[in-house]
């Protein structure tokens, strides 16, 4: 399901809510990636809509952008205000339950922090999923800065998930917030 532009204003609100609320303090819930510890293991459920695919600890759905399969970390700023970057403290190794095959790893992120990775993936979690089993954030397409991005769930194995894979048709010029 492809989602379109009606959320341009979200991205535009959503600094400025933030800034209002301290940045990333506990008042910016959903702008604050959980406690490293909370998200270091990652699990394989199903989630409506898109079968089985990875989620965190918690049962949050996690995603990749199609522009970072090579592992290169692209998604910065303003990005990871909407895209949570899933992290681990440094030195520190994710788990992965036995129901999860991709291998896990991490990368490097350009603000010193370390990234988990599934099958050289970058994972986040989407801010505007409000829960575990939610996963609003599959197929969708925007962009911050001149960066362009596709996003998609993952299966167990760390495969873009087959139902989710753009049609040869499909456009990445949405910016998509309409929630």
């Amino acid at each position: 399901m492809k989602r379109t532009a009606a959320y341009v204003a979200g991205v535009l609100v959503l600094p400025l809510a933030l800034a209002a609320c301290g940045g990333g303090s506990s008042g910016g819930k959903t702008a604050s990636p959980p406690d490293s510890a909370t998200v270091a293991t990652v699990k394989a459920q199903s989630v409506s809509g898109v079968g089985d695919v990875l989620v965190d600890a918690q049962g949050r759905t996690l995603y990749t952008p199609d522009q970072e399969s090579s592992g290169r970390v692209l998604c910065t700023g303003a990005c990871t205000k909407v895209w949570l970057p899933v992290t681990v403290p440094a030195g520190s190794a994710p788990m992965a339950d036995s129901d999860v095959t991709a291998k896990l790893g991490t990368a490097a992120r350009n603000d010193g922090t370390t990234q988990v990775t599934a099958a050289g993936r970058p994972l986040y979690r989407f801010a505007f999923d409000k829960g575990a089993g939610q996963a609003t954030g599959d197929d969708v397409s925007d962009a911050f800065g001149a960066q362009h991005f596709r996003w998609h769930v993952l299966t167990p194995a760390g495969d873009v998930a087959a139902a989710t894979q753009p049609s040869p048709s499909a456009t990445s010029s949405g910016y998509d917030y309409s929630y």
